[in-house]
């Protein structure tokens, strides 16, 4: 008899304890975002997503460069996949960029860009990556990149500053023609911009 209650009683146990984990991930599955494509408990987390991107962006915005590259760093650690990780990764590359930190920055707009060939951070990722490599002093490359940029984004807002790196490369190796004409299209895009003070 004894036996038999005990028996009942683990039973009794085992299924509240089914029936409050049942509970619990279907308020899981109810929170996840749809349509997502993502495994169903994810959403659950959204909000810690948000709340660490959140605070990344304000970090960015007061000009606190490190902590905002820490933030967003830490951020995509821990949600890789995530859609929302692409402007991460390029806010995370801005805030080293602005540290100074060159090859950092040419590393992470590079692992977006190949990432995220079609994002909407495609363009300033392809002008960043030739910039930086202009900086860095590496000019071959960054020529390739710059024109690769001007090509493929031939009204862009940052080709005037394009256009006016290519022509200090081609001023380096006394390509005068290509860097008169690099120089003069510049300003016809933004005449109050930096050629215009020299």
């Amino acid at each position: 008899m004894m036996l038999s209650r005990r028996h009942n009683l683990l039973c009794w146990s085992f299924g509240r304890g089914l029936l409050c984990w049942s509970l619990v991930w279907a308020l899981l599955a109810l929170s996840a975002r749809p349509d997502s494509g993502e495994p169903f408990f994810t959403g659950a987390f959204a909000d810690d997503y948000d709340d660490q991107d959140t605070l990344a962006t304000s970090l960015y915005e007061q000009q606190q460069w490190e902590q905002a590259a820490r933030a967003w760093g830490e951020l995509l650690e821990r949600y890789p996949n995530d859609p929302r990780a692409i402007d991460a990764s390029f806010f995370r590359g801005e805030a080293l960029l602005q540290l100074g930190q060159l090859a950092a920055a040419l590393e992470q707009f590079e692992t977006a860009e190949q990432r995220w060939p079609a994002s909407r951070h495609a363009a300033q990722l392809a002008f960043r990556i030739g910039e930086i490599r202009y900086l860095d002093g590496d000019l071959p490359t960054a020529k390739s990149s710059l024109d690769r940029f001007l090509k493929e984004n031939p009204e862009h807002g940052l080709c005037h500053f394009a256009l006016t790196y290519r022509g200090e490369i081609a001023l380096a190796s006394s390509d005068w023609l290509s860097a008169r004409r690099d120089f003069e299209q510049a300003l016809q895009r933004n005449p109050a911009g930096v050629l215009a003070e020299r």
